[in-house]
């Protein structure tokens, strides 16, 4: 089973519930949604509600990203089922809290936690090629590149996380 809550050093990621959706929507800024290509909040809502559904179906794993000095929530990471999405990684990080190390870490723990209880050994994302800053920090994480792949708003990076 896969586990609710994933600790690390200085985040810990709770499974999308409910409860959780609000905090969410609160920091899922307007930076954040332009990057993402949210149409609005009301969309992420939908998304998030139908994620709960797919949570359930155990075919996405989905967690919100939370400080542990002061419980605040800061972003959300996906890994999303295979067979339904080409790239599969869902994430942001509200940009407060970007270049500090904590998305790189809740990739690492979500990885680890994939592989594990998923039986894969991989994992994929784009990123649009105008989104220099992501590409980059997936690179730090530990993506490979595997070319361009041409996403619904433009050309993307297409990269792969595998299984060490």
């Amino acid at each position: 089973m896969v586990p609710k809550i994933i600790s690390g050093h200085s985040i810990y990621l709770y499974f999308l519930q409910e409860s959780l959706i609000n905090p969410y929507l609160a920091m899922f800024s307007t930076k954040v949604q332009s990057l993402l290509h949210a149409s609005c909040k009301q969309s992420e809502k939908q998304y998030l509600t139908n994620c709960l559904a797919k949570i359930n179906e155990e075919k996405t794993m989905f967690y919100c990203i939370f400080l542990k000095n002061c419980q605040q929530l800061i972003g959300a990471l996906e890994i999303r089922d295979g067979v339904e999405f080409y790239g599969q990684l869902y994430c942001w990080l509200h940009q407060d809290y970007w270049g500090q190390g904590y998305m790189q870490q809740a990739i690492t723990l979500t990885a680890i936690s994939y592989f594990i209880h998923k039986k894969q050994n991989y994992f994929s994302a784009h990123v649009d090629i105008t989104n220099k800053r992501s590409y980059y920090a997936l690179k730090k994480t530990g993506f490979i590149d595997a070319g361009f792949f041409d996403g619904p708003f433009g050309k993307q990076y297409r990269l792969f996380y595998l299984k060490k």
